[in-house]
């Protein structure tokens, strides 16, 4: 007995050395802001700018391992990467954040390796693995990428070559960078797993011109510029990481109206999450009809044309809009979780942009340049285009009026405001083509006018 429950103890020891034993990665990665082609440039490293501890101790990552070195070991360094590890019984959909073992800083050298501290070794862990291993990498502005097939241990190295096939990265999720090779998607400059507005309209639009360890240094050459916008982040914008059950919705991020399964873009400004295109359901009834209450919700389309439906969303009667209501930011037919602005939250919208702006003057243009700072930089006629400051894209969408005809398309663009006043008239907000600033008013309710929606608190 003696006997076996000593060969027992030592064998058990033996398989937990095993499953502990240490093991090696090999890892290769492009980020596409630096590469030039055949490999990444070390602008930061030859600027003396990176950092000696590893930078994932902040939001979103919070990781609290203390890498660091008194001097960045060698020339060909690009930048700090963050490793992280998930072991599931499943395929790579199953690699929710849960199922995370372990998480690393590394250096990334220009050839796309990722190495150790000393610059130039794989890196290693000891650990438990029984099941699938899959592979994630984060860096301070590009999208996260993860393996899309568990990594294999051949001879105790797990080995993930990210960079010679699109396929490489779970659901597609980098991109071609030319020179036959594929890498980590650049734009992110606030990190949220996404390249929206946001990050072009808030983060770099505060660093542009500085020369420093920034994360809206898109291409890694040490200048926040014209060049991180365009040819970074502007052909990247919409873009979102492809990890799976690490985003939950926030504003600036699509979503989909489930009514209709049409899918709409978000924009945050300031404490306010803003639908960031024209509301566009219901059934396209003639300009020439009146909109009824009957349980259906109908839209105007600018001439009569579904196209234009497409284009610009619909136009509605205030009534129709409010679902026949006269409450002020009732839900109305935004939809679900999004209501119909009240004059107090278009004033903050308004006001946040343009602080000149006076909300209790109506009839007549006011402020300095709301306009010009909310209105999408193509599509109006003249030399009315804006310059969209903060993503909000106020397109040219015209009106339809009380007598049934669609005026204005390239002009003008009025949005209905849920405060309803006397005579059968309520408020609205108009931009123009001639204006760089904003004009409130009360019209007739009968008028058909576009409709932004606002999220709930």
């Amino acid at each position: 007995m003696k006997k076996l429950t000593f060969i027992s103890i030592a064998l058990s020891a033996m398989i937990a050395l095993q499953l502990n034993a240490q093991v090696s990665f090999n890892i290769k990665v492009y980020l596409e802001g630096p590469f030039n082609g055949t490999e990444m440039n070390t602008d930061l490293n030859v600027a003396g700018l990176i950092p000696l501890a590893q930078p994932y101790n902040v939001t979103p990552w919070n990781y609290t391992g203390t890498e660091q070195v008194t001097s960045i070991p060698n020339a060909d360094i690009v930048d700090w990467v963050l490793i992280e590890l998930r072991e599931t019984t499943g395929d790579a959909s199953t690699a929710t954040p849960d199922k995370m073992i372990h998480r690393q800083a590394a250096f990334l050298k220009k050839g796309g390796e990722v190495v150790g501290l000393d610059g130039s070794s794989l890196i290693s862990w000891s650990g438990s693995i029984t099941s699938n291993l899959y592979l994630i990498i984060w860096h301070r502005n590009h999208l996260a990428i993860m393996s899309s097939s568990a990594l294999a241990n051949v001879g105790g190295i797990y080995s993930w070559d990210f960079t010679d096939q699109l396929s490489k990265a779970y659901l597609d999720g980098q991109k071609d960078i030319g020179g036959g090779k594929f890498g980590m998607i650049g734009g992110d400059c606030d990190a949220s797993g996404r390249v929206f507005p946001k990050d072009k309209f808030v983060e770099w639009d505060e660093d542009t011109g500085w020369f420093d360890y920034f994360n809206s240094d898109l291409n890694l050459d040490c200048q926040i510029n014209n060049l991180d916008k365009d040819d970074i982040w502007l052909l990247n914008v919409g873009l979102i990481a492809k990890i799976p059950g690490d985003l939950v919705w926030e504003c600036s991020m699509d979503f989909t109206d489930t009514r209709d399964g049409q899918i709409y873009s978000s924009v945050q400004i300031d404490n306010q999450c803003w639908m960031a295109e024209n509301l566009n359901i219901g059934t396209m009834v003639p300009g020439s009809n009146n909109q009824i209450n009957n349980s259906i919700i109908e839209k105007y389309c600018y001439d009569n044309n579904p196209a234009n439906c497409d284009s610009y969303g619909g136009l509605y009667q205030w009534s129709e809009m409010q679902q026949y209501s006269n409450l002020p930011g009732v839900q109305g037919i935004c939809p679900e979780g999004w209501h119909l602005p009240s004059h107090p939250e278009w004033c903050t919208l308004l006001q946040y942009v343009d602080y000149t702006i006076d909300c209790g003057t109506l009839g007549t243009y006011n402020g300095t340049n709301a306009g010009i700072r909310l209105k999408s930089a193509s599509g109006w006629n003249g030399s009315g285009n804006g310059i969209n400051s903060f993503g909000y894209n106020v397109l040219p969408a015209g009106i339809r009026w009380i007598n049934g005809s669609f005026y204005h398309t390239g002009n003008y663009t009025d949005f209905w405001i849920s405060l309803y006043g006397e005579y059968n008239y309520s408020l609205r907000g108009e931009f123009g083509y001639d204006y760089s600033n904003t004009y409130m008013v009360f019209d007739n309710i009968s008028a058909g006018f576009s409709v932004r929606c606002l999220k709930d608190e």
